[in-house]
């Protein structure tokens, strides 16, 4: 397990592979842990990272911080001490609000970015069900939670982190700054979805073809963990191509690239 100390507290995270570096940004529901076959299977070309934020896995649960401008701060601080003048982001739910929040002040700082299951606004995110605290949420969380990584990083989430972070994102809306990038963005959701609203980002692409929204027939909230290969073949060709990014499509199976 490796640490860093950012604004004195303890951040845990890992790195995999060798090559241009590569950051993962976990959600509400996890830790670093659920991107651990992502990066396995591109750390053949990418120096893999993921750390998981303040109130959440290894890293540190004291009281507060647990806000989108605190999280900002975080991931910039990470960047600065592990040497990243810049790196694609791959961001999942909350990571992904924070990644692209990061996008858009510091453009310099991402040359592309894939979000999973992310909400673009207020409206798209079941928040009741991320916080699986009555009857209807606790059903819903079950429901769409079926891998037993993701009850064990929920059981050590800090007590405070989901409200403090929900509170901080009142009223979000992070489709103008989508609309404001002017670097590849690939936006991934399950169609079982019943966290995120998979159907918000109709219409996101529009006439902008650095702009790609695909959704996994038998993903739910997890698509890196319900469809594992053809996640990781989706990643690693959005990672490949170029700017225009019509061509990218879903695939039937990963192989690993050779060369």
């Amino acid at each position: 397990m490796s640490v860093i100390l950012i604004e004195e507290r303890i951040i845990h995270y890992e790195t995999l592979g060798r090559g241009k570096p590569l950051i993962f940004l976990h959600g509400w529901l996890g830790s670093w842990r659920y991107w651990m076959h992502a990066m396995e299977a591109l750390s053949e070309n990418y120096r893999t990272h993921a750390f998981d934020l303040w109130g959440y896995g290894d890293s540190d649960k004291q009281g507060g911080r647990h806000d989108l401008d605190s999280y900002l701060r975080l991931l910039e601080a990470f960047m600065d001490q592990m040497g990243i003048l810049k790196a694609p982001l791959v961001a999942h739910s909350l990571g992904g609000i924070l990644a692209t929040h990061f996008a858009a002040r510091h453009p310099e700082r991402v040359p592309r970015l894939a979000l999973v299951s992310t909400p673009l606004s207020e409206a798209g995110l079941n928040a009741g069900a991320i916080l699986g605290r009555s009857p209807l949420g606790k059903f819903q969380q079950k429901r769409q939670i079926t891998h037993d990584i993701v009850w064990q990083d929920i059981a050590r989430i800090a007590p405070n982190a989901l409200d403090e972070s929900l509170a901080s994102l009142k009223g979000f809306d992070i489709r103008p700054l989508l609309g404001q990038l002017q670097v590849p963005a690939l936006l991934v959701y399950g169609r079982k979805d019943g966290l995120v609203d998979p159907g918000q980002a109709a219409g996101l692409e529009g006439n902008n073809p650095r702009v790609r929204v695909l959704a996994m027939d038998d993903s739910r909230h997890f698509p890196m963990l319900d469809e594992v290969g053809r996640f990781n073949r989706l990643l690693a060709d959005f990672l490949e191509i170029g700017d225009d990014l019509t061509q990218l499509e879903l695939k039937t199976e990963w192989r690993r690239r050779t060369h």
